[in-house]
């Protein structure tokens, strides 16, 4: 799966909470902070490791699958991170909004 762009909704003066987010009279979605994202890349990261293992050992394709999409929810997730220069930039705009660092 290829890094997908970050969408900007500029003039949304709210902070997102972690959980279902409706954006207008689109269908509603999940949005998972990337300040809160971490841990779980991690745990999925952990547990498909485990998982191929044994999925490769008994040639379980069904679980193989799985494994897959989890691989790919993973990077999704993980897609969210903004590092370096971009970091410092938002932190200096929400500064300026007057909103808090995270």
């Amino acid at each position: 799966m290829a890094k997908r762009k970050i969408t900007t909704l500029d003039g949304i003066e709210f902070r997102a909470p972690t959980g279902p987010l409706r954006i207008g009279s689109d269908w509603p979605g999940v949005f998972l902070r990337a300040d809160e994202v971490g841990d779980w890349v991690v745990a999925l990261r952990t547990a498909t490791t485990a998982l191929k293992k044994q999925a490769l050992g008994n040639g379980d394709l069904e679980v193989g699958t799985a494994l897959m999409k989890l691989d790919e929810l993973a990077q999704l997730l993980k897609s969210a991170r903004v590092d370096g220069a971009e970091y410092q930039r938002m932190l200096q705009e929400r500064t300026a909004a007057g909103m808090p660092d995270r």
